[in-house]
């Protein structure tokens, strides 16, 4: 969970320092996370940039010709933020599973943790936010799902994190 870290820890720091976008490499992952933070309305968008290739010297090789040093870049996400009237539209991210430790879930058990989640967690919450205005990211055997998703198709999964 390393790469979720460094994605989660990008918005928020992002988020803190009032930047209108965020840069974050190229990951499927990420991708896949992204597309479900879009869809809850906790980002407005993300763009994944294409490779380029930059020319950075001309350097003489052999008698006459000549050899262009060409790198390319690595392939990037550009994430626009969302903010409301009241700060950031994400408040607090708790990460459940670690690289050190995973939390699974059953289907079953989905309720338990939903209600664990709500009376552990202290939130302030601002006049903005309703209750409802929260994420619980599973990574399941068919992908990386909200929970209600995978209520809805009867999966279960690990835990990875909590939006609020």
């Amino acid at each position: 969970m390393g790469k979720l870290h460094k994605l989660l820890s990008a918005l928020l720091n992002g988020q803190r320092a009032i930047k209108p976008f965020v840069r974050v490499p190229y990951s499927q992952f990420f991708v896949e996370v992204l597309r479900i933070l879009v869809s809850t309305g906790f980002i407005y968008s993300f763009v994944v940039t294409e490779r380029e290739l930059k020319t950075f010297s001309r350097v003489k090789f052999k008698a006459n010709s000549k050899f262009y040093c060409v790198e390319k870049t690595p392939q990037q996400i550009i994430v626009k933020l969302k903010y409301t009237p009241y700060g950031p539209a994400i408040g607090q991210i708790q990460q459940f599973s670690s690289p050190g430790r995973s939390y699974f879930v059953k289907v079953t058990e989905f309720p338990r943790v939903w209600s664990k989640f709500k009376k552990e967690k202290q939130i302030n919450w601002k006049s903005s936010m309703a209750e409802n205005d929260k994420l619980i990211l599973l990574s399941t055997s068919r992908g990386i799902m909200g929970m209600e998703e995978a209520m809805q198709k009867n999966i279960g999964g690990k835990l990875l994190c909590s939006i609020v």
